[in-house]
């Protein structure tokens, strides 16, 4: 939830996986103290000389302005991220 709007994580991780950089995408809520909650996205990179903007501007075309303000994005390659036995984010690791 973000200023009382309802933001849905699948929605913001298919605008990401539709990106051709982009491999895989978990998306889920932060905490913040002035906003309630904040989206945050741990991007899997196929090309890590993909810019953060260039990322946002991306699925900004898709999504409405006020859900992508409040994206908070961390991208990684291959090495950076753990994933589960079935080779998924682990999104509790």
């Amino acid at each position: 939830m973000h200023l009382s709007q309802n933001i849905d994580c699948s929605e913001i991780e298919r605008a990401f996986t539709n990106h051709p950089a982009v491999r895989e995408c978990s998306v889920f809520g932060l905490p913040d103290e002035r906003l309630g909650e904040v989206v945050g996205a741990a991007i899997w990179l196929t090309d890590t000389g993909v810019s953060k903007a260039a990322l946002r501007e991306f699925v900004g075309q898709d999504l409405a302005k006020f859900k992508v303000c409040c994206i908070r994005l961390f991208a990684a390659n291959s090495d950076a991220i753990s994933c589960n036995r079935r080779g998924l984010f682990g999104k509790h690791a």
